[in-house]
């Protein structure tokens, strides 16, 4: 009797200390946990959360250099510029003002505003006209951008959310973010809104608008000097740019390319667009410390990205580059950069760039096999719905990658939701799989599509 007591003491025990650490007691085969520390899954503890480690791992390893970086390159370039190479407008009007095609009317609210409410009809009608279709497009002239910013979907700071109400919509999901772009990307300028307080650019990554006063016009002679010159990318985020007389030119990100007049002892020099009072653009060669910089391209090996990409671990998640962040095909699209090698902006267009393997449906022991023996670490992209991340290799056999993500699809009672990380992380592909109400339909396995070898 008393052997009886203590061991139902124990288990009273043994269950008191799995509850308070946020473990369920179910089957003892199934068990799981309801809750963490916010932000973090097993995933985070089990793979070490530094690109370094799974370098080391692969050695000294080349895997884009010569004839094939050179091609690169110049498709990059030829990308990258080519928004003054163009004669007119190739954005159709219909294209531009697709946003204003969804209904949204008090009995049929389509977009929230910033205070969770329904846009009113007022409101919206109000940024539709501001937008100016009727005259579109009403200009035609070269620009760069001046400092980083983000390029939107209409001509309004306000956001565009879904209903607040329903899993993966409202804050932070702003339709009207495209993307962020960087201080000194060439683009053409092809439109005016009606208060002349924004303009409709064409990009090499993305169409929309911005701030009039992030633009500013270039020369045939400005054109001239940025094309003569070996290009440079920064890669570290907010390293300041100002000349030797103290003349700001902004700040640069990772990803962000500009001409390099030279690179002597400890400093490098740069050309870096700034905008005068008539929104002209002036030239200014700013100096940063030399290990801000890396002329382009870079011979690509997995030390060198992962040193390069380490910087980005942690860092909050941005959708469409809200906030000045990244977003998962931001943060690809700009860490390929110093390599030379163009991305697309968009996750399906970057897992479909090069050559894809589609992994649609397959078994979880198909998958392992293909990544083994076929997937190439650090070059190697891993496409999913919505979603996409670069692969590092096999850690304790198991298939990881490096993603910005906003959270695990969970499900409660028949309501979907999410388990937020809402940053830069690695894991594997079973992330959340011991979550209590992980949506065994949403995993991150159950919505892959393929992978792209970008070498």
């Amino acid at each position: 009797m008393i052997f009886r007591i203590i061991v139902i003491f124990l288990c009273s025990i043994m269950s008191f200390t799995f509850l308070s650490n946020g473990y369920v007691l179910s089957k003892p085969t199934e068990q799981c946990v309801s809750s963490y520390q916010p932000g973090m899954l097993k995933d985070l503890m089990v793979f070490p959360q530094s690109l370094k480690v799974y370098s080391d791992l692969l050695g000294e390893v080349t895997l884009i250099s010569g004839k094939k970086l050179e091609e690169k390159y110049n498709f990059f370039k030829k990308r990258f510029f080519q928004p003054w190479d163009s004669t007119e407008p190739i954005f159709p009007v219909h294209d531009a003002y697709i946003i204003f095609s969804y209904p949204n009317t008090k009995s049929h609210a389509t977009w929230w505003a910033e205070n969770l409410l329904p846009w009113t009809e007022k409101n919206w009608k109000a940024v539709e006209k501001n937008a100016a279709r009727s005259t579109y497009p009403s200009c035609n002239y070269k620009g760069i951008i001046t400092e980083r910013t983000a390029v939107r979907a209409a001509p309004t700071v306000s956001p565009f959310f879904r209903n607040p109400s329903l899993a993966g919509e409202g804050f932070p999901f702003d339709y009207l973010m495209e993307a962020n772009i960087h201080l000194g990307t060439p683009v053409v300028v092809t439109h005016i809104s009606e208060d002349e307080a924004w303009v409709f650019i064409e990009t090499p990554f993305v169409s929309g608008w911005v701030r009039d006063n992030v633009v500013a016009k270039v020369n045939s002679d400005i054109i001239k000097q940025f094309l003569s010159l070996p290009q440079a990318s920064i890669i570290y985020d907010g390293v300041l740019l100002k000349d030797a007389s103290g003349v700001h030119g902004g700040a640069g990100f990772l990803g962000t390319v500009l001409p390099m007049v030279k690179l002597t002892g400890d400093t490098a020099m740069l050309l870096v667009p700034v905008r005068d009072q008539y929104g002209n653009a002036h030239i200014i060669t700013a100096e940063t410390p030399k290990h801000n910089v890396l002329p382009m391209p870079q011979v690509l090996t997995p030390k060198l990205l992962a040193s390069i990409g380490e910087s980005l671990i942690g860092q909050p998640y941005g959708w469409g580059g809200l906030f000045g962040r990244r977003d998962c095909s931001e943060m690809i699209s700009d860490l390929f950069i110093p390599f030379g090698v163009w991305l697309p902006r968009n996750s399906q267009q970057q897992v479909h760039e090069r050559h894809f393997i589609n992994l649609e449906h397959v078994s979880k022991e198909k998958f392992y096999s293909v990544m083994k023996t076929q997937a190439i670490p650090f070059v190697t992209l891993i496409g999913f719905q919505g979603h996409v991340g670069l692969y590092l290799g096999m850690y304790n056999d198991t298939p990881v990658m490096l993603h910005d993500l906003w959270g695990v699809h969970t499900i409660d009672n028949g309501h979907k939701g999410r388990y937020i990380l809402g940053r830069v992380i690695i894991s594997s592909l079973d992330l959340g799989n011991e979550l209590c109400n992980l949506n065994k339909d949403e995993t991150l396995f159950s919505r892959l599509e393929g992978i792209s070898i970008l070498n």
